[in-house]
């Protein structure tokens, strides 16, 4: 789970594909996951879309075809991995009819998932076994006379198996959504990464939006005389897509990634008595190509109804093509030097035994392109590209592979108005000849465009000299410029020059003034404190705020003094800060606090103010339902004999031994009831969500009040353990809490997970135990050595540390609190939707703090004398 919150700009470029498929937060590399959104069992308002399947020529089958029945696949051990040896585990009648030169024809089975179609080449017995050597064949060695004509409307029911990136995720569809309408939703996704680490966030393209999209396909194909006479293949779907891409790099980007990979099912249908399978995949891509550049925005709806396909008749290829497109957006915001097309698409692909067939893909594509030489100097173009072909490898001898786009329309969404140049500079502080000013005074002036270009300012200041030509500040994107410490007495002179984007300038005029001789006056007292002075039932994460300030302009820096049950603190917290704030973690409860803030300026005046205390309060509920963990030593990390079967991952090692003061553990993930006792204390607030993947409701629902709680992000599980007198733990702690003394792979040990042990994606099957959360406490075979339950599976679980992926190589041995800063918050325990790897006790996951899924939750730690 990765989230990016630091964008310097966006490029809102392009609406991407037809078809995503579901994804977890990010806690790791891409993953294969079970259909953890397939729609409920059929009912009255969930209509089954099955193909349609006609065959409309007589069939003539030849004698040298040879279709084997379940009486012989049944037999069927194996096949080799260029599909050319089969191998059966004993000789049937069917086996024996085969002989050189015959096509063999097979049904889908357990060792042949696709089915098969080839040409034998010799069939052999050996140690009781059978082995057929082939060589491929095409439908028209198969069948001398036959026709097909399928169609298939598509739908999130179709999905069988899934393999998808980061941030891909399948929504339950809304009430009024048709049943054939897929609903993605993209959060984060990482399209483009510069230096290939998901842990720096400066350097990257994320994309975030949503897809609605209803896909359906028709396939004809015919062949008398061993030859193809005629073959079709439309492709034709109804979406609405949006999509926001964050850009965080410049230069030249060529990019296209896979999102996500999916099997649909099969398709099986017979000429005679010959069986044709059809595999249905698909394919969602994205791409960037061209140059980027800070301060590029675009934001485009696309809505798109097409029709795609080829034709094969009469020897010749004819394409199909129909389309009605319409797009709303935001007027761009461009930069000078852009030449940009993001675009995306999903491929819908028909294999036949698995081999080769038609494909045909929906690319959706944005392009901002600039030229400040041309006239509009940059223009927005929308447009959707439908390129479709076959692959004939077991469809024909005489046909050749054959591609084509049978779309590619583009339209000028918007364009530049001729540029103008920048406003004229005016409002200058100080006033022009303003007096007995600040040797410290900051300049600042109204500028802006005409045509909202981004503007940038240089600033030239002089001493005594009516042209001035020295500059102080140069490329500021801000209206205001500190020129630093100014001579006393003095008469300056200072002038701003603007460009916009395309290069255009506007000279603003000469201002003048004059520096005091005054001697310098401290800073303001500092005043009006945050709490109020004497404030009681503070809450225990309150932050200081306080007025300040000078007399002279000049800036001012403060001193920070915080002390618990002392008159007169003299603990230092912060120094040399120039905000008028101060956040000093969490405090305890029923606890008298006392603090200063001392201001200096810039020439050294100092300015002690008054002292200030405030109470804090009684916090949340004492701790229940809790887990004693008794003080002592145990390993924290990965054991490669003791994982489940699973390698190591890096950031799990060195194997290290701890040692931690006693402490109490929920017994459970914190739940629904329990965080709504905190909204309603005033102390948390509403998570962001209040369904499940399959709920509607969920958090404000009864039935799931002994849930966990899910959609809320570290602050928020914070704020819950501080009201109730706790403390998320940290990642030592909960480490401990789940393995116990015993290095093991999963808190009951190292017997591999199954859904009798925890709530979790179940590898053996490829399904999900529950397909959601489950209440807590569901499994107590799965308890840790402590009694702590669900502490693998149900939802992920915050903890108290930053993330360093090298943090184990030099943790202390004695309560190790994790890194003191970092980009990310830590996660343990893993997830209902998600592999095995993720429910070890050493597997570490990672996301932004801020960041909020339908699969995050948290427990709370009690130390005793906090």
């Amino acid at each position: 789970m990765n989230r990016h919150t630091p964008v310097h700009y966006l490029v809102t470029l392009f609406l991407l594909m037809s078809l995503l498929l579901p994804m977890l937060p990010l806690s790791g590399a891409a993953q294969t996951l079970p259909d953890n959104a397939t729609p409920d069992a059929q009912t009255a308002d969930n209509e089954l879309f099955l193909p349609v399947v006609m065959n409309t020529l007589t069939p003539i089958i030849p004698d040298t075809t040879e279709v084997l029945t379940e009486d012989t696949t049944q037999h069927l051990l194996s096949v080799s991995e260029d599909g050319a040896t089969f191998t059966f585990d004993q000789m049937t009648p069917e086996l024996d009819a085969l002989d050189a030169g015959d096509v063999m024809v097979g049904n889908v089975s357990d060792a042949a998932p696709h089915g098969f179609l080839r040409q034998v080449s010799a069939v052999t017995t050996t140690g009781g076994q059978t082995e057929v050597t082939t060589v491929p064949a095409t439908l028209e060695d198969a069948i001398q006379q036959g026709a097909i004509s399928i169609s298939k409307q598509l739908t999130p029911a179709d999905i069988q198996s899934a393999t998808t990136l980061p941030g891909v995720l399948l929504r339950p569809m809304s009430a009024s959504a048709a049943a054939n309408t897929f609903f993605i939703e993209l959060n984060g996704v990482v399209l483009y990464d510069e230096d290939g680490n998901l842990f720096t966030d400066d350097d990257q393209i994320t994309a975030d939006g949503s897809i609605e999209v209803a896909p359906e396909f028709n396939f004809d194909w015919s062949v008398r005389d061993w030859q193809v006479q005629e073959l079709s293949f439309i492709y034709e779907s109804t979406q609405t897509a949006a999509l926001e891409l964050s850009v965080e790099v410049d230069g030249s980007k060529k990019k296209e990634i896979s999102l996500a990979h999916y099997n649909l099912g099969t398709i099986t249908t017979f000429v005679g008595l010959v069986p044709v399978v059809f595999t249905i995949e698909m394919d969602v891509y994205v791409g960037i190509d061209g140059s980027v550049h800070v301060g590029v925005t675009a934001g485009v709806t696309q809505e798109t109804t097409f029709t795609g396909g080829l034709r094969y008749e009469d020897g010749d290829w004819d394409p199909i093509s129909d389309f009605d497109n319409d797009f709303t957006f935001d007027p761009p915001t461009p930069s000078a030097g852009v030449d940009v097309k993001g675009y995306g698409g999903v491929e819908l692909s028909l294999k036949l035994y698995g081999v080769a067939g038609p494909y045909a893909a929906a690319n959706l594509y944005l392009k901002l392109k600039t030229d400040v030489f041309a006239d509009p100097w940059w223009e927005l173009i929308g447009g959707l590209e439908v390129p479709v072909g076959v692959e004939v490898e077991v469809l024909g001898h005489e046909l050749a592979d054959y591609e084509a786009l049978t779309i590619d329309s583009g339209i000028v969404l918007a364009q530049a108005p001729t540029n103008q140049p920048p406003n004229m500079l005016s409002n200058p502080i100080p006033a022009d000849e303003a007096v007995n000013q600040s040797i410290n005074v900051s300049l600042s002036w109204i500028g802006g465009d005409p045509d909202g270009d981004d503007v940038t300012y240089d600033v030239y200041l002089e001493a005594n000299d009516v042209t001035p030509d020295v500059l102080v500040c140069d490329n500021l994107s801000v209206t205001t410029c500190a020129p630093g410490g100014l001579l006393a007495g003095t008469h300056y002179y200072w002038q701003v020059i603007a460009t916009d984007e395309p290069g255009e300038s506007t000279t603003g005029p000469v201002w003048d003034f004059t520096t005091g001789t005054s001697a310098n006056n401290p800073p303001n007292t500092s005043a009006n404190p945050t709490p109020n002075d004497g404030a009681m039932n503070q809450s225990v994460t309150v932050d200081l705020g306080w007025t300040g300030g000078d007399p002279d302009g000049d800036a001012v820096t403060y001193d920070v003094y915080f002390e618990a049950d002392d008159a007169t603190p003299d603990v230092l917290v912060s120094n040399d800060q120039s905000a008028t704030s101060f956040d000093p973690g969490t405090l305890i409860t029923n606890t008298h606090y006392y603090w200063q803030i001392v201001a200096t300026d810039v020439h050294g005046a100092v300015m002690p103010g008054p002292v200030w205390d405030f109470t804090t309060g009684s916090g949340g509920p004492p701790p229940s339902e809790m887990v004693y963990v008794p003080a002592g030593e145990f390993q924290m990390g990965c054991d490669p004999a003791h994982n489940g079967g699973w390698g190591c991952q890096s950031n799990e090692l060195p194997l290290h031994m701890v040692y931690l003061d006693a402490y109490s553990i929920d017994m459970t993930e914190v739940t629904n009831a329990q965080y709504a006792q905190c909204i309603a204390a005033g102390a948390c607030s509403l998570p962001s969500n209040f369904s499940s993947i399959t709920h509607a409701y969920y958090y404000d629902n009864p039935t799931y009040a002994d849930y966990p709680v899910i959609w809320v992000d570290w602050y928020q599980s914070s704020a819950y353990c501080t009201w109730a007198g706790k403390r998320l733990p940290t990642e030592a702690e909960w480490e401990k809490a789940a393995r116990g003394t015993t290095v093991r792979a999963y808190p009951w040990g190292d017997q591999n997970p199954d859904c009798s042990l925890a709530n979790t994606y179940y590898d053996d099957t490829g399904t999900a135990c529950v397909g959601d959360t489950s209440a807590v406490g569901s499994y107590p075979a799965g308890a840790s050595q402590y009694g702590a339950l669900d502490m693998a599976g149900n939802v992920w679980e915050w903890v108290n540390d930053w993330y360093v992926s090298n943090y184990y190589t030099s943790s202390p041995y004695s309560n190790p609190t994790g890194p003191e800063t970092g980009i990310y918050k830590v996660l343990r325990g893993g997830v209902w939707n998600q592999s095995w790897s993720t429910l070890r006790v050493a597997s570490r996951g990672i996301d932004d703090p801020s960041s909020e899924y339908f699969t995050t939750g948290f427990r709370c730690v009690f130390i005793p004398g906090d």
